[in-house]
């Protein structure tokens, strides 16, 4: 008996989608996988050592994918029941009632089964899953929940930050977090050894004003956006829900040449013009595009602002969105931005 619990046979027997899985081998995989999830969703448990815990989690992870999906379509094999039925494991609530008959529900008339195509075409899904997972070593996702960063990240746009590019250059959009462990995502003004300050706007590094050239104004509408309801702030004054919010835009030119576009809404808002500041070294100078709505390196850490942020609190540089949405939860796909899908990052 105890041989049918055997982790090696378990593992092996995952890649058998012909098989049978009984409810206490299906419980003990799952139970594997969560031991295997926990600490990765957990990360900020482990300190310093988080990031090879991290690791070792995707690439537990990514070697698990097949053979749970595998278990998975055993016990339906086992309950006779069409393994197609696995794709309800996707749908919110409903794969809790799923998850819960095939852990209680008992054998069914015994039968044979075979690799059909719809089988082997959800088995290569499902390696492709586990190439995803092995990738997350070198990227993670993050959500932008405020517009800080607007025209180039809207409220609800979920990015990619690649973790392998760490050093900071002009004009890159980086993520980092605060001395609490909060993240931002902010764009490079300035690195260690560089003056800064605004002028009238315009951001002056080492003397030299950035190149600023005015564009279309970026428009949207007047409601509540993302999950925090957030409203935006318009040029045109208070508008009425509904309504066309405006802003002004320009686009801004980096000392190393990187070009990206900025908005401004409020003329001689209180952050335009600034003391110089001078960046220390091993530091960066972060400010969000959207420069009248943005707590950034322009306030000091006291009073709320992010002050110089060190290099090694930096994550990674965000590189795409993968997915946008307006609502308030990703799951309402009528509110996806289909444009945004995939959108490079200026």
């Amino acid at each position: 008996m105890w041989r049918n619990y055997n982790p090696v046979r378990l593992y092996q027997d995952g890649y058998d989608w012909t098989g049978r899985t009984s409810r206490s081998q299906l419980l003990v995989v799952l139970i594997f996988m969560g031991l295997i999830c926990l600490p990765v969703w957990n990360l900020h448990w482990f300190g310093k050592a988080g990031r090879i815990v991290e690791i070792a989690g995707w690439i537990s992870i990514a070697l698990m994918t097949v053979p749970l999906w595998g278990h998975i379509v055993r016990r339906f094999n086992h309950m006779r029941w069409p393994a197609a039925l696995a794709l309800l494991l996707f749908i919110p609530f409903v794969n809790l009632i799923v998850l819960a008959i095939l852990l209680i529900k008992n054998q069914g008339q015994r039968r044979l089964f075979e690799m059909t195509p719809l089988r082997t075409a959800g088995f290569y899904c499902a390696v492709l899953v586990a190439v995803i997972a092995l990738s997350r070593i070198i990227w993670t996702p993050y959500w932008a929940p405020a517009g800080s960063m607007k025209p180039n990240l809207l409220i609800g746009d979920v990015f990619a930050v690649w973790r392998l590019d760490r050093s900071p250059d002009y004009g890159d959009v980086m993520v980092f977090a605060d001395a609490s462990g909060t993240i931002f995502v902010k764009r490079v003004i300035a690195l260690g050894g560089d003056t800064v300050k605004m002028t009238n706007g315009v951001p002056q590094v080492n003397g030299a004003p950035l190149q600023q050239s005015q564009i279309d104004s970026f428009i949207e509408t007047m409601e509540p956006q993302g999950q925090f309801k957030n409203l935006p702030r318009c040029s045109n004054g208070a508008v009425g829900y509904g309504a066309t919010c405006v802003k002004q835009q320009f686009t801004e030119i980096a000392p190393n040449g990187t070009t990206y576009s900025v908005l401004s809404t409020i003329p001689n808002a209180s952050m335009d013009t600034t003391n110089t500041f001078t960046v220390p070294q091993g530091h960066v100078f972060f400010m969000g595009d959207n420069r009248d709505n943005s707590r950034d390196s322009r306030i000091s850490v006291p009073a709320g602002g992010l002050g110089f942020v060190p290099e090694t609190a930096i994550f990674g540089q965000a590189v795409r969105i993968l997915y946008s949405f307006k609502g308030d939860d990703p799951y309402q796909l009528w509110t996806w931005r289909g444009s945004r899908i995939f959108k490079a990052i200026e």
